[in-house]
């Protein structure tokens, strides 16, 4: 029987979120694309979310940011351009698609999610707004450094959340990105239950 006492905690209605911008600021920069997984207690994913997004005339691209882009992935940076829709419309299908008082991840959170956050200010979108509230925010690094309590070292902990997940996809495009962080969680979180049974 598995030691239940091992299990980590997961809160209900967990939704991990991966975006892509074309900038750092999340007042000044647009977002090109969002992802998004719903997982459960036993890291399965249940449902996805991915939409890119046009380019609003309030906010511009980073120059800095293009340039990267065209460095590091250009064919994926202008697939992901030519699959824009308007960004009213992708906020509004978020919203409807995100459990009610769902646990929002991120990696970082004060990224990924203040980004949605603004928008969903900025373009008066009271629902998102609502679902979207920071006191239901979870950062993954902070809960996976919680989780080791020194039963991980720093180099196992790189490892487990360098190696490739089992899912096919490319780096940068925010679904991929998703799935892959919640492979990361349930890694420590098998390898510190490993460890609490030994």
């Amino acid at each position: 029987m598995e030691d239940q006492a091992s299990k980590v905690y997961v809160p209900p209605h967990s939704v991990m979120i991966d975006i892509e911008t074309h900038g750092s600021d999340v007042h000044r920069h647009p977002i090109l694309q969002i992802g998004a997984v719903v997982f459960d207690a036993e890291f399965q994913i249940h449902s996805t979310f991915y939409a890119c997004l046009n380019i609003q005339t309030d906010r511009k691209p980073s120059p800095e940011t293009v340039k990267w882009w065209q460095e590091t992935d250009s064919d994926l940076y202008r697939e992901l351009c030519e699959r824009a829709e308007p960004h009213e419309l992708v906020l509004e299908r978020f919203a409807e698609w995100l459990p009610n008082w769902p646990h929002l991840w991120a990696w970082p959170a004060h990224f990924d999610l203040a980004f949605i956050r603004s928008y969903a200010m900025d373009y008066q979108n009271e629902e998102l707004t609502k679902k979207m509230h920071p006191c239901r925010w979870v950062d993954c690094r902070s809960w996976m450094a919680g989780l080791r309590r020194g039963l991980i070292t720093d180099k196992e902990h790189e490892k487990l959340t360098t190696d490739p997940p089992p899912f096919s996809g490319r780096i940068h495009d925010s679904l991929y990105d998703a799935r892959w962080q919640v492979v990361c969680l349930q890694r420590v979180a098998d390898l510190v239950a490993e460890r609490e049974r030994a």
